[in-house]
């Protein structure tokens, strides 16, 4: 108990990190790099710092009472953010247990869902969120047996998705691609393949629907990092279960 305890504070903590980093990377152009990662939180609003009581993940929103002291309202994203990633992070532990792996994919999986919502708000993918993801997918190949063959994967998966981003120009994002590539670098190659195609199939069948339901057309233009998030989460919690059914597939014919 008291380990899931830690491990959903530490999302929390986690979530309200990788939120401010793609958020200021996003909307303030100007800032410098060193102004991004350690200058205050500010409120939107007043333009105030706020106090460190408030920047704790959840606490410090309810403590607030949801509201700046100037009488502007926090946006509710921020802690239900730092919450979903308190409750990913603990089912990564509770799942697949603990383990340095287990914890820094679980933390990739926190920046995953960062990148995915302001996919959906900006159409656009911070680079500082990929540098962070890139960060993570290094500790964890320096984890394994094995960092040379991950080495190969990325250096496979990068030539095709940098070939396909030039003769394709426009069916895929250059954010999108910079992502696949990270994820393929401390992915195997059966886990890069379950989550790219999960993406893709999903990403498929949510196209049609909206374009049917909206618009009539099937050329519309959606986020892809939404959808390469949840074959990750696939990929991540059931991964293992779907690479072995297809095994035993195979085998019986």
């Amino acid at each position: 108990m008291t380990l899931h305890i830690l491990t959903f504070i530490i999302g929390t903590f986690i979530a309200s990190f990788f939120m401010t980093l793609a958020e200021r990377s996003l909307t303030e152009k100007k800032s410098s790099l060193r102004d991004i990662l350690f200058s205050r939180s500010r409120c939107t609003s007043c333009g105030k710092n706020i106090s460190p009581l408030r920047l704790i993940p959840v606490i410090g929103f309810l403590a607030a009472r949801g509201k700046c002291t100037c009488g502007s309202k926090i946006n509710f994203l921020y802690p239900l953010s730092e919450i979903i990633c308190g409750i990913v992070l603990t089912a990564s532990v509770y799942i697949n247990g603990i383990s340095p792996v287990v914890i820094a994919e679980g933390i990739f999986l926190c920046n995953s869902l960062v990148i995915a919502y302001f996919d959906i708000k900006f159409m656009r993918i911070s680079n500082l969120s990929i540098a962070a993801a890139l960060i993570i997918s290094i500790i964890i190949i320096f984890l394994t047996a094995n960092p040379v063959y991950h080495l190969k994967i990325f250096a496979i998966t990068s030539s095709i998705l940098l070939l396909f981003g030039y003769i394709f120009a426009g069916s895929i994002g250059w954010g999108d691609i910079k992502f696949i590539a990270v994820i393929s670098l401390y992915s195997d190659l059966y886990e890069l393949i379950i989550t790219l195609e999960s993406a893709i199939l999903t990403g498929c069948a949510a196209g049609i629907i909206i374009a049917l339901l909206k618009t009539k057309n099937l050329k519309i233009k959606l986020p892809f990092a939404p959808f390469i998030t949840a074959g990750l989460f696939i990929t991540h919690f059931a991964g293992n279960q779907i690479y072995k059914a297809f095994i035993i597939y195979i085998q019986q014919y």
